[in-house]
């Protein structure tokens, strides 16, 4: 038997959109899932020389270098490195790839455009720094876009660094790919 909708629960479906939920310091934040490739245990990464303060270093993936930065500085929380029960998610904004440092992962959940509040509603000015606000079981979802997070300035100098890298070594990194 088909399984039928009637137009309101369709109406739900076009304007739902799944969006990929993660934690730092138990405060939980998202992406959309179109912008997250994977998600990968935290591993040894290769600190740099003279590297801005957000890139953690770089993580070999699958041959690749994949920058890694730590949100927690971007977000004005305390630094405390990796830790070997964090996952790095591997995201990109148009051919700029980079791994984000998160203590958890509660997963993909969908929310409708009546589930998800203008930033500058709530957050009056930080509307360049968060594209929306949410919620999952009760508790704040700061909604992000990559393209705004990866051109805010510290985002900017990982991934000038990045591209100095590339033409110093004269290799390429995960990030390279379109």
């Amino acid at each position: 038997m088909p399984n039928e909708r009637g137009p309101e629960e369709e109406k739900m479906m076009e304007t739902e959109r799944p969006y990929f939920v993660f934690v730092i310091e138990s405060q939980m934040f998202a992406l959309a899932v179109e912008a997250v490739d994977m998600v990968t245990r935290a591993a040894a990464l290769t600190v740099l020389p003279e590297c801005p303060k957000l890139l953690l270093g770089l993580l070999n993936l699958h041959g690749k270098r994949v920058p890694v930065v730590d949100l927690r500085s971007h977000f004005g929380l305390k630094s405390r490195g990796l830790r070997a029960d964090d996952c790095i998610i591997i995201c990109r904004a148009g051919r700029f790839s980079l791994g984000l440092a998160a203590d958890d992962v509660v997963g993909v959940r969908r929310f409708t455009a009546a589930d998800v509040d203008a930033s500058d509603a709530i957050f009056p000015g930080m509307e360049e720094y968060i594209s929306g606000v949410g919620a999952v079981d009760g508790e704040t979802v700061l909604i992000y876009d990559t393209g705004t997070l990866f051109s805010r300035p510290g985002f900017q100098a990982v991934k000038s660094r990045m591209e100095e890298l590339d033409e110093e070594t004269g290799s390429s990194r995960i990030s390279d790919n379109g």
